[in-house]
């Protein structure tokens, strides 16, 4: 099977069909964001955790009711990106999963610039996602991290191993880092 990112418009705004073959593959979108954010993030000396976070960033479009989302319109309430966040932080990768947790919904205020009270505030989020009887509830659809990482790897995806974590007391640096 074949996922998609995105689906296309004629000029005139109109979907165009899946098979007019200019739907964006998911295995192609993840590389290029990834590719893009290690650009963007190299004059900082963070490309390979900007890398990482591009490449997860829409984890959950793997999901079967993402998929059908995009050939049907009126399917609402997907969350697509909150098991990538769940991805980063068990990869030990947590200005990822700030960077995945925020990208459409806002970064987290880091309360005087302290990381760890953001992750204490994300944890039960997190929690909820790790569960199968909370996460449908959340994302939208069923599927489980697992699911989710076993259909990126099959699409030929590879995630490159995550980077150490930042030293402590390093807290305002690591959440300017995420912010970049």
């Amino acid at each position: 099977m074949t996922y998609y990112a995105h689906t296309a418009e004629d000029s005139q705004g109109k979907r165009l069909p899946e098979s007019c073959g200019v739907w964006q593959p998911l295995s192609a979108h993840l590389r290029n964001v990834a590719e893009l954010a290690a650009t963007f993030a190299a004059p900082f000396g963070a490309s390979s955790e900007a890398h990482l976070a591009g490449m997860l960033h829409d984890l959950g479009k793997y999901s079967a009711r993402f998929q059908a989302r995009l050939r049907d319109p009126s399917i609402h309430g997907i969350n697509h990106w909150s098991m990538g966040t769940l991805a980063a932080v068990q990869q030990k990768h947590l200005p990822g999963a700030f960077a995945i947790e925020g990208h459409h919904t806002g970064m987290p205020a880091f309360a005087d610039n302290d990381a760890a009270t953001s992750l204490e505030a994300l944890k039960p989020r997190l929690a909820n996602l790790a569960n199968p009887l909370t996460a449908e509830k959340i994302n939208g659809f069923p599927e489980s991290l697992t699911e989710l990482t076993t259909r990126l790897t099959a699409d030929r995806v590879t995630l490159p191993a995550p980077s150490s974590a930042a030293p402590a007391g390093q807290d305002f640096a690591t959440a300017l880092r995420t912010r970049m």
